[in-house]
């Protein structure tokens, strides 16, 4: 897709999921929920993301028909040895690439609206898995279903889950208004109803020689689709449990996880990051610092190139990784770039790289607080490290310096310092004396899961 359609669509999209709902409807400060004003906000709202969802899913089909044809253009020049042929290929092919990533993050910033903007509930859904290439799936039921939900009543709204780059779980995540959210797992051609039937009727009976039976008499086709089937209502189930009960085993790491169901609310620092974004448009670029150990810097590229904020880090001899705001685009559960309380433009340009919102956190300065609370604050050996990481799943931000994660004890209590704890603190913006306050809690309760 050409730079110019593909910026046009972008902005087009971020109108959509963010603000079809306010301009299409006459709701005013203090209107109650349930009442007919705020349902027809909510049906405007709805009506947007209907819209985004079909213009993504426009999108999206054409950049991954078009992902495959130049994929096997590079083949072909790789095979016949065209390196400036190769060159361009791969250009292009990461250029696609880039725009499949923000197609799906639009999409993710449906869910987490739908999911309260809530990470635990969105790392639930999670499963480490690559996002389903839709030209090569079934998604055509999904997309009746999801038309035929919203012609019905349209305080519902269906996501189609195959279009994010996270909801891992079910095929559709059901909406009703004033109701939780559902998993609908759609299940279409023959084989699939035989195989339902036959799991209704062992639900029924609840008889093992029943079931070994009645598959004795099936093809091996007929047993993997069952096996298959079986399995994704095993974790789908697990998924439903622990969103409901908040207990249950992370689908990423295998670990137990143990969720308090009273949430902590923690500070942001929000309105710094605002305030510099403002200034950086008018003066090309703005810096600052929170609570002495997390420094931010705001660039637009073309007047001031971000690598100057690299400078004032190496200047002060600090040597943490610089995370751009950029790289959550890249991040499956990371908070969406485009519910940033930034205007479009802004949005847009740092979508595209024109501006860059770079942070960094001195990380002696952030958790020596933990030692006076009596944490210790260690360093894993590389080999460690490996054996930690080597099951996991997933795309993930470990931390990690030259191959060793950080590990944070007390007394019988321990924990890694993981990817959870930056996506909240770099996306969406908690304090670090905010995610302090969350590491104690955990304690607390003996358990922390860093969704």
């Amino acid at each position: 897709m050409k730079d110019i359609k593909f910026e046009r669509e972008l902005k087009l999209l971020i109108n959509y999921i963010r603000e079809y709902g306010i301009h299409h409807a006459a709701i005013m400060k203090g209107d109650l929920p349930g009442s007919e004003s705020h349902h027809q906000f909510v049906i405007q709202v709805h009506k947007g993301y209907m819209l985004a969802q079909k213009s993504v899913l426009c999108n999206l089909t054409r950049v991954l028909q078009e992902k495959k044809q130049v994929k096997a253009k590079l083949k072909d020049a790789n095979r016949s040895r065209d390196k400036q042929a190769g060159k361009e290929c791969t250009l292009q092919l990461e250029k696609l690439e880039f725009q499949e990533v923000i197609f799906r993050k639009i999409m993710d910033s449906i869910a987490w609206t739908l999911l309260r903007l809530d990470i635990t509930d969105v790392r639930r859904l999670y499963g480490g898995e690559e996002p389903i290439d839709i030209t090569d799936s079934n998604i055509e039921s999904c997309v009746e279903y999801s038309e035929l939900v919203f012609s019905r009543n349209p305080l519902e709204f269906a996501l189609i889950n195959d279009l994010t780059s996270f909801v891992q779980a079910g095929d559709i995540l059901l909406y009703k208004y004033g109701e939780s959210l559902s998993i609908i797992e759609l299940k279409s051609g023959k084989i699939n109803k035989r195989v339902l039937d036959l799991l209704g009727s062992y639900m029924e009976c609840n008889c093992d020689r029943f079931l070994f039976l009645s598959l004795e008499k099936e093809d091996e086709k007929f047993k993997k689709q069952f096996e298959r089937t079986v399995r994704q209502m095993e974790a789908e189930s697990e998924v439903v449990h622990v969103l409901k009960t908040g207990q249950g085993t992370d689908r990423i790491t295998g670990l137990q996880v143990n969720i308090g169901q009273d949430r902590l609310e923690l500070d942001t620092y929000t309105e710094t990051v605002i305030s510099l974004v403002e200034k950086a448009r008018t003066k090309g670029y703005a810096i600052g610092a929170v609570e002495d150990c997390l420094f931010l810097g705001v660039y637009e590229n073309d007047r001031f190139p971000r690598g100057v904020f690299s400078e004032w880090m190496r200047g002060i001899k600090h040597k943490s990784p610089i995370y751009d705001l950029r790289q959550s685009l890249l991040d499956p559960v990371a908070f969406p770039l485009f519910l940033q309380p930034f205007p479009t433009n802004t949005v847009v340009d740092i979508a595209l790289g024109r501006v860059s919102v770079l942070l960094c956190v001195d990380l002696d300065a952030w958790l020596s607080p933990l030692e006076k609370e009596g944490f210790t604050i260690q360093w894993m050996s590389k080999k460690e490290t490996n054996k930690l990481y080597a099951k996991v799943k997933g795309k993930t931000c470990h931390l990690s310096f030259d191959g060793r994660a950080l590990m944070i004890q007390k007394d019988d209590f321990s924990f890694i310092l993981q990817g959870g704890a930056f996506v909240r603190m770099f996306t969406l913006f908690n304090t670090p004396s905010a995610m302090r306050k969350y590491f104690m809690a955990g304690y607390d309760r003996r358990d922390i899961h860093q969704e």
